[in-house]
């Protein structure tokens, strides 16, 4: 028998943005109070914690990897031609 797979979450989400909403609507907005809150889902183990540090370190990493190849296809593009 296999080992399980390990278990695939896929979240999203919309958002809206309302830059100068009714008055009406904004104060019902800001009325709103939550219900309870709901139970922890059975995947809860598999979720991955948010670090906006490591995240912000990956896309320097990556943006700093990209920099460099089209620097570098660049500079073989000059000696080419």
């Amino acid at each position: 028998m296999r080992p399980p797979a390990p278990q695939v979450v896929n979240e999203q989400y919309e958002e809206l943005v309302f830059s100068e909403p009714a008055t009406a609507f904004l104060d019902r907005v800001q009325a709103y109070q939550p219900g309870p809150a709901l139970p922890t889902p059975a995947i809860a183990p598999h979720f991955i914690a948010f670090d906006a540090a490591a995240d912000t370190r990956r896309l320097l990493r990556a943006r700093n990897h990209v920099a460099s190849m089209a620097s570098s296809l660049k500079r073989q593009l000059e000696q080419a031609g």
